[in-house]
């Protein structure tokens, strides 16, 4: 592959991010929130019909169906599929006890902390002051735009551990896929893990699945394709030659896209205070690329 510099990763990240953002705005628009029924059935089915897309993409990118990997990198993604799997679990767990909006909060705005804290020990990355001054800012600014003043408090604390155990997982999603994807093809990366949490899944679902006809596939097919199977190989590329702390600090970049798609599409509205978090996240965001 032809190495990337470091602006160009963080692009690939940023975008990534950008379509991850996405996923909110057109569940709702096609679906009219019907897929958010049984959300951890259509995460499992989200990482289901990913996965054999991504092997036939790593067929015809490489010519073969298996792969060549050392046995430390094939540890690496189980654990990372493993991970990517119980993110999954945590998070939709914590959304009854805490609420959507503390959900998000724990969740999204934990992650960047423990990648932090991970990849210092685990990678070997270096701690800047502005870059963590930068991080920072970035948290308090989605704070400020996703939390403002909701109705509802609920302030459960096994549900709070569930967010930020999401965000412990979604670290460790980004440090073990950053060990990997300076050394892999980032299809094959992703193939292999999509894999692992779809069989994790598989295995933990207790429930019947939901049948769903029309639109709701559309949603369905989206989320497979663009915000999963497009999203995470350009995420994996961009982790070749991106830092992990970075890469998860410019993840903040989705709950912004969200948002803005909503007030701008949806017609939702923002009050004045999320507006002032979104410009600081924002501004944080660009001085995250500015300082690395």
């Amino acid at each position: 592959m032809k190495p990337l510099s470091d602006l160009q990763g963080m692009l690939l990240v940023a975008l990534a991010a950008t379509l991850w953002g996405s996923i909110g705005f057109v569940v709702a628009l096609l679906s009219g929130g019907v897929m958010a029924s049984d959300p951890l059935l259509i995460a499992c089915g989200r990482v289901a019909l990913a996965a054999p897309v991504l092997w036939v993409w790593h067929r015809v990118r490489s010519g073969r169906w298996g792969v060549r990997l050392s046995t430390a990198h094939v540890l690496a993604l189980v654990a990372a599929g493993v991970v990517f799997a119980l993110y999954h679990v945590t998070y939709f767990a914590a959304i009854p006890r805490v609420g959507l909006t503390y959900a998000v909060l724990f969740n999204i705005c934990t992650a960047p902390l423990f990648t932090l804290c991970i990849a210092r020990v685990w990678l070997g990355e270096r701690m800047y002051a502005p870059q963590i001054l930068s991080i920072a800012l970035a948290i308090i600014g989605c704070v400020v735009l996703i939390g403002g003043t909701p109705a509802v408090v609920r302030l459960d604390l096994v549900g709070m551990l569930l967010a930020v155990a999401a965000g412990l997982c979604y670290s460790l999603l980004a440090v073990l896929t950053r060990r990997v994807a300076p050394e892999a093809d980032p299809v094959t990366i992703q193939a292999v893990i999509m894999s692992v949490a779809a069989g994790v899944l598989l295995l933990g679902l207790t429930q019947t699945p939901v049948v769903l006809t029309g639109l709701p596939w559309l949603s369905l097919l989206y989320l497979a394709l663009v915000p999963t199977v497009i999203s995470y190989v350009l995420y994996t590329r961009g982790l070749a030659v991106v830092g992990a702390t970075t890469a998860a600090s410019l993840t903040l970049l989705e709950p912004l896209v969200s948002t803005m798609l909503a007030v701008g599409i949806l017609g939702e509205r923002m009050s004045a205070v999320s507006w002032v978090g979104a410009v600081v996240l924002g501004m944080s965001l660009l001085l995250v690329a500015r300082r690395t």
